[in-house]
């Protein structure tokens, strides 16, 4: 539309609260009716957490992206995703996408709510999760898949984001897949 895109915390998406309760509704292993009760109770826990950010102000005063520059923050988080085993400066990925560091750090707080660095953290993390639950490959494989060099790196920033071991994962799944 040749206008320049406004936006604000009140644009994002979701927040991780509202990320890790739509994981627990995709993941809910309840059956029957005990399955409708507890997804109606989550449904109606998103909603409040919905309310909730909306009611929220926003902390820092409005920030202003072109077209342009949204386009090119969403371009660095495609980049950031589609390389998660590798390791970019922030300089690079301004190169890469053609921003200032200013403009890219404020882009990723106003878009997707994080940092770049936590955008990387939270991203790995959920493509390692995805990895314990749908592959058999190793968690050595998985570690270097998503940017861990060292496995007990990998198992100690997965215990710390979920709060519980990967290999915790590799058991439920097969618990599942078993019975």
């Amino acid at each position: 539309m040749q206008h320049s895109a406004q936006l604000s915390e009140r644009n994002a998406v979701a927040g991780r609260d509202l990320l890790a309760l739509i994981d627990e509704i995709l993941y809910c292993t309840y059956t029957a009716a005990i399955r409708r009760r507890y997804l109606a109770h989550k449904v109606m826990e998103a909603l409040l957490l919905s309310l909730e950010e909306l009611s929220k102000s926003p902390s820092n005063p409005e920030y202003r992206l072109s077209e342009t520059a949204v386009s090119r923050v969403y371009d660095a988080g495609e980049v950031l995703l589609q390389n998660l085993s590798r390791r970019y400066t922030v300089r690079e990925l301004c190169c890469l996408v053609g921003l200032s560091a200013y403009n890219l750090k404020r882009g990723f707080a106003t878009i997707y709510n994080l940092s770049i660095a936590d955008f990387v953290q939270e991203a790995r993390m959920q493509k390692a999760r995805l990895l314990l639950e749908e592959t058999d490959l190793p968690i050595v494989r998985i570690a270097a898949d998503t940017g861990y060099i060292h496995p007990f790196a990998f198992s100690l920033a997965f215990r710390k984001f979920f709060g519980y071991q990967p290999s915790l994962v590799r058991k439920s799944r097969r618990i599942h897949t078993d019975g």
